[in-house]
């Protein structure tokens, strides 16, 4: 299927090359059994279409509001024409996302997964059509790259373009130079600590309103719309990310009181993104089983990397196994772990900020 399928689509989303064509061709000229070509056909058809008339944003909430539990300032909408386009983009796109937050709570269910998006199916063609964007193109440089092309280079770029799911696949394919190469490997290794950052303005702003301050961060960094004549959160913090990873990144404070503290802060939308694209890839991986009739059931490679992707975004949980580890490993003497600060950590069920004691080290790639 695939091999029909690719060499036509060196052009993705040009008038004269369309994908659904490519696909239907594809899906003709394949030896798959006809119960499997109806269902590719099917999709061929609908995808571009909803794909195109259907924007990718959650439907309009239907009672109480699954985030007013959120701790933190309320954003007054008049004031919205005062921020920076950014930040303006954000706010709204977070009003978006605040139903997701909900999918969040209790850990990874695949009954809560499915209940969540049956009714709302044109989300999950949306970003298998995004997802199709950015993929064929770079299985086009990967299988033929151009010269002067580093198809490592291609290949990290447009995993960190689909979100933090396929960043993580970025992280395990580093791992893995006899499956990518050695070139393509070492540069993978990057995504490990070196993702594209999201702005800073935009976390430092989570950041105020996780943990409720209406004043500025630290003196002299202010974000819009804050009280900057109040009192300064903390007494100092990096204005740049410090590192940034597929579902964080991380700044350096001191609190008022002089201890030195690691702020993670959560990704904007990585609610939605993992949520769909678990549902991309069980939906993918079980339709690849039906059509070529493989034996082993790699949906549920999805399921664990999905209930690992969940658990990553508690940061509650995150906390209390820091503690877990350090108590059961104290007997050691020589192992131990960052101290959690919950006191400039986020609230329970909806936190994007985790803080915890600094610590210095080494990067694995500096170890001897």
């Amino acid at each position: 299927f695939f091999k029909s399928w690719t060499p036509r689509t060196t052009q993705f989303g040009s008038p004269d090359v369309s994908p659904s064509r490519c696909m239907v061709k594809a899906a003709v000229k394949s030896p798959v059994s006809p119960l499997g070509k109806l269902l590719v056909l099917s999709l061929c058809v609908l995808l571009p279409w909803l794909a195109r008339s259907t924007p990718f944003a959650a439907p309009r909430f239907r009672g109480t509001r699954l985030g007013q539990g959120r701790q933190g300032r309320q954003e007054d909408p008049l004031s919205r024409n005062a921020l920076s386009p950014v930040i303006q983009a954000w706010q709204l796109q977070q009003e978006r996302d605040r139903e997701y937050d909900e999918l969040l709570r209790g850990g990874f269910s695949k009954e809560k997964m499915f209940q969540f998006f049956r009714g709302r199916p044109h989300l999950i063609l949306r970003r298998f059509y995004e997802i199709g964007q950015v993929l064929l193109p770079a299985w086009q440089v990967w299988t033929n790259p151009k010269e002067g092309t580093s198809r490592g280079e291609y290949l990290k770029g447009s995993l960190q373009r689909l979100g933090p799911v396929f960043v993580k696949v970025g992280q395990t394919l580093a791992q893995r130079p006899d499956i990518v190469g050695d070139d393509a490997a070492e540069v993978l290794k990057s995504l490990q600590s070196k993702t594209k950052p999201f702005p800073d303005e935009i976390a430092h702003r989570i950041i105020l309103e996780d943990l409720n301050h209406t004043g500025p961060l630290a003196p002299g960094l202010c974000p819009e719309g804050f009280d900057c004549d109040g009192s300064p959160l903390f007494r100092e913090i990096s204005a740049e990310t410090i590192a940034s990873a597929s579902l964080g990144q991380v700044y350096k404070a001191k609190t008022r009181e002089g201890q030195q503290i690691a702020l993670k802060v959560m990704r904007p939308g990585v609610a939605r993104l993992v949520a769909c694209d678990w549902v991309c890839w069980f939906l993918a991986l079980k339709l690849q089983r039906l059509i070529f009739g493989s034996f082993n059931d790699l949906a549920k490679l999805a399921d664990g990397v999905a209930g690992g992707g969940f658990l990553e975004l508690d940061y509650h949980n995150e906390g209390r196994n820091m503690e877990d580890f350090v108590r059961e490993h104290m007997w050691l003497g020589f192992v131990t772990a960052p101290a959690w600060v919950h006191a400039y950590t986020g609230p329970k069920g909806n936190c994007r900020v985790l803080a915890t004691a600094w610590a210095d080290g080494l990067d694995f790639s500096e170890l001897p």
